[in-house]
């Protein structure tokens, strides 16, 4: 492991420094804030500390401290161990959060269901069985089918614009669920397809990488962006870009396991005033942990959740969890790394095809477009929940996939 420390007036020059001497794998693990002076005139200095893997090294302590051991292979190993212990307790952590809501309730078995339903969670189930019965004979009809929107949240027309004042969208989820990824997607469809006015703020500074990965989407966009270290200078950086239609707010991914994180993370938030909160949740993530997941997230207040990586999953049976554990519709669907092409406003008819275990339908010729004054929600779907209200009256536009 490499540490360093680094001292300057320039946080792009200490990130170059940074990236020059760890590479863009470096993370940076403390940032401090001071004055000198420099003649009769002080200046402020960064101070920030970063850390890098030094493999050959690393290698080397261990297998003088195991006898001559693989590191690979024993890392491998406890790895292997940890991921089935920690999907043991996730297990049954969800067995006793559901007996604790339905005491009298059993898991259902997945024996006599048909193939679509046989990796729905239980709860939802009982819901679908309790109300489409027909659903599980031997031969539905597609009508059955088609009244499983009655058990999608779903907002197909996202609003963007607010009146006379940027409207902050701030993209929060674990780690590697795509936040990066999808806001380059959401700032490319509003930037460029509905000509609005787009700005950035990076809260994510842990992550050389992440950086510059949202530094080069901007400058490929023409969009001005800033980093903010800390939930004062997010507040300001917000604050600065008074004239956008849209500001839009990276964070760092947490383990949804790390409280303090997940504190330092709402208290950013809560800083910004009135924001709309998207979640992203991979479609890869076992069904199993998404009641902890979703649970602890809920303390940032969520508004709508963006189901990502659809293009990895063999279907979205965590959306029968989602359902019965969130309150939040689902606004978009991401199915690979083309921005921002694949990006999709969600529709209900392609999540119950995704529930029953096909692919989400896309015709390849679909485009984004935005709709001045639609409204923002459904006939069915539970009208969006803002951290803040707005205290003047609002005018929207949506991002929908055009039919």
């Amino acid at each position: 492991m490499k540490i360093r420390s680094y001292k300057g007036t320039s946080q792009e020059k200490l990130y170059e420094a940074i990236r020059n001497e760890l590479g863009p794998d470096a993370v940076i693990v403390s940032t401090r804030h001071s004055s000198e002076m420099k003649g009769f005139m002080p200046r402020r200095m960064i101070e920030v500390v970063a850390v890098a893997e030094d493999a050959a090294s690393d290698e080397q302590l261990v297998a003088r401290a195991t006898g001559g051991t693989d590191l690979k292979a024993l890392s491998k190993r406890q790895e292997e161990r940890w991921q089935a212990m920690e999907d043991r307790l996730e297990g049954l952590c969800q067995e006793v959060r559901q007996t604790v809501r339905n005491p009298g309730a059993v898991l259902d078995s997945a024996d006599g269901l048909p193939e679509f339903a046989k990796h729905w969670d239980p709860r939802f189930v009982r819901a679908v069985r309790a109300q489409i019965p027909e659903l599980f004979d031997a031969h539905p009809a597609p009508a059955d089918f088609a009244r499983l929107r009655e058990f999608v949240r779903v907002c197909e027309r996202f609003p963007t614009r607010r009146e006379r004042s940027p409207h902050i969208v701030v993209l929060v989820g674990p780690t590697g669920s795509g936040k990066t990824t999808t806001l380059a997607k959401l700032a490319a469809a509003w930037r460029i397809e509905q000509g609005l006015n787009v700005g950035i703020v990076t809260t994510d500074t842990f992550r050389i990488a992440a950086v510059d990965q949202i530094r080069e989407y901007a400058a490929l966009l023409g969009i001005e962006m800033k980093i903010a270290f800390s939930a004062t200078e997010a507040r300001r950086a917000v604050e600065s870009f008074a004239n956008k239609d849209i500001v839009l707010v990276d964070t760092p991914g947490r383990n949804h396991h790390d409280r303090m994180g997940m504190e330092g993370l709402r208290g950013m938030l809560d800083s910004m005033g009135a924001v709309t909160a998207l979640m992203t949740v991979p479609a890869t993530l076992d069904r199993r942990h998404v009641p902890a997941l979703l649970e602890s997230f809920k303390k940032l207040h969520p508004n709508y959740l963006v189901i990502t990586k659809v293009d990895e999953a063999q279907d979205l049976a965590i959306l029968s969890t989602i359902h019965s554990e969130a309150p939040w519709p689902i606004a978009f669907l991401t199915d690979g790394q083309q921005v921002p092409q694949d990006l999709h406003a969600a529709r209900a008819r392609d999540l119950i095809t995704g529930l029953i275990g096909n692919t989400p339908y896309r015709s390849g010729k679909e485009t984004l477009a935005g709709a001045e004054n639609q409204p923002t929600t459904g006939p069915d779907e539970p009208p969006p929940r803002p951290r803040q209200p707005p205290s003047r009256p609002t005018r929207h536009s949506s991002l929908e996939l055009a039919a």
